[in-house]
């Protein structure tokens, strides 16, 4: 008898005796592993370790160019905060001229001179036309921050306040604030 049936339910499956002695007895060799047998092994372990890596490496530029940009906007933040509590100071308007700007013990250096637009003789209904742009600079490694501040024509207390976070190593701005205050 050569074969053998196993009967499963609804499977009748046929073993040939000759091949499942030649199976155990490959199975219980003790020989060991060929060299061909450990060197396909750790190539293909290699491969699959090498495409992990890459997800990894991947993962970490990820994760930095994030906290560079969670930095930048961190930092436009509280500069804006900075510039509402400027805004909502007495004469405020009157700091702002071509000398260095002082919020909070932060001195703002000016980047370039004021810049003086005429205004329309009737009011418009664009709230971007400005009556002066100031121009400021300052560092906070690895950061520059430029903050504009324009005054609008027709809105004699009303100010647009822009704020620019530029990483100095690439010179790309990662973080850009924009708001309008009712200057007191």
């Amino acid at each position: 008898m050569d074969f053998i049936y196993l009967i499963y339910p609804n499977v009748v499956v046929s073993v040939n005796l000759k091949e499942r002695g030649a199976i155990m007895k490959q199975l219980t060799n003790n020989k060991g592993l060929t060299l061909i047998e450990v060197i396909a092994a750790m190539a293909l372990l290699s491969i699959i370790l090498i495409s992990f890596f890459g997800f990894f490496i991947q993962s970490k530029k990820t994760n930095v160019s994030s906290e560079s940009i969670h930095d930048a906007a961190y930092l436009a933040q509280v500069e804006m905060e900075k510039m509402y509590t400027f805004a909502s100071s007495r004469n405020s308007l009157t700091a702002l001229n071509n000398t260095p700007l002082t919020i909070e013990g932060t001195i703002y250096q000016t980047k370039e001179p004021i810049r003086t637009n005429s205004c329309p003789s009737t009011p418009s209904d664009d709230p971007t036309v400005y009556r002066t742009i100031h121009s400021y600079t300052r560092d906070a490694e690895p950061y520059t921050i430029n903050l504009t501040i324009s005054t609008l024509c027709h809105y004699a207390k009303a100010g647009n306040v822009s704020i620019d976070v530029i990483e100095k190593s690439s010179n790309i701005t990662k973080a850009k604030l924009e708001n309008i205050y009712i200057w007191r």
